[in-house]
């Protein structure tokens, strides 16, 4: 576990390059998932640098249906394939696209996210009906996301209350501490899970702030995801390791890749990553 710690701090973030932050936005607010995901990581892991170009997208009220969307499960998708992973935020609204970021690289909750799928009713209806089916059929109907402008409100308030001095590693630890069952939640799985980047976060921070709060989350917590989430990654820590590393390292490369390649000429051939 520690050394999974060790390896996401010698994995941080590097500085936004000239022009980047633009390219990533336009990634972002395009309707092909594989530009959009590989963007929406990118901008976690900048953390605030890349707050204040997020902000403006909060106001759009376009909608940008999604394609090429593999095995995404989201309210927006039209079927469930019987596998894949679900991310509970109506996607293809600009602004609740740029919360879902906001909230994945804060551990806030500013209130984005509407979907209601969980792996319970997506696990049923695979043992009743295995096959693909439409979305609808095996998760229940899904809300219509309420109007964003509140929780644009928050996020702007927070940003101007904590964007001073903030960092995710600071935010990590709000989170675990909030005592709100969602942001806990979401602090944990990212351990367990995360590709994305935090800045600070070494071994020996690891050892003596992050995990004795863990630990009190596994002991006490009365919100069972929180206290199994908790104890999952007590336990499995070595395994996540190297999942770990290889996915952002494997992130890395590509995003390095991707940049070198738009930033040579034309007809030249972009130099090897190293």
């Amino acid at each position: 576990m520690v050394r999974l710690m060790l390896a996401l701090c010698l994995l941080c973030p590097f500085p936004a390059l000239a022009g980047e932050i633009d390219t990533l936005i336009a990634d972002f607010s395009s309707p092909d998932w594989q530009k959009v995901h590989v963007a929406a990581n990118r901008l976690v892991s900048l953390e605030g640098e890349a707050v204040p170009a997020l902000l403006p997208l909060l106001d759009s009220h376009d909608v940008v249906q999604l394609t090429n969307t593999a095995d995404l499960i989201y309210p927006g998708a039209e079927t469930f394939y019987g596998h894949g992973y679900v991310i509970n935020y109506a996607l293809d609204s600009l602004a609740v696209r740029a919360g879902w970021v906001l909230e994945s690289m804060t551990f806030q909750d500013f209130g984005f996210r509407s979907g209601t799928i969980t792996e319970d009713k997506l696990f049923k209806a695979m043992r009743e009906r295995p096959g693909d089916m439409p979305l609808e059929q095996a998760a229940g109907p899904q809300p219509k996301p309420e109007p964003v402008a509140e929780a644009a409100e928050r996020a702007r308030e927070w940003w101007k209350k904590s964007g001073k001095g903030w960092t995710r590693y600071k935010g990590l630890l709000a989170a675990l501490d909030s005592g709100d069952f969602r942001q806990q939640a979401e602090a944990v799985i990212w351990m367990r899970s995360g590709v994305t980047d935090c800045a600070g976060f070494d071994e020996a921070v690891y050892k003596s702030k992050v995990e004795p709060r863990v630990r009190k989350l596994a002991a006490s917590s009365p919100d069972k995801t929180v206290k199994s989430q908790a104890e999952s990654l007590l336990r499995e820590g070595l395994f996540w390791e190297k999942r770990a590393i290889e996915s952002a390292e494997a992130f890395d490369r590509e995003w390095k890749e991707k940049m070198e390649k738009e930033a040579a000429p034309e007809g030249d051939q972009a130099p090897p990553y190293c």
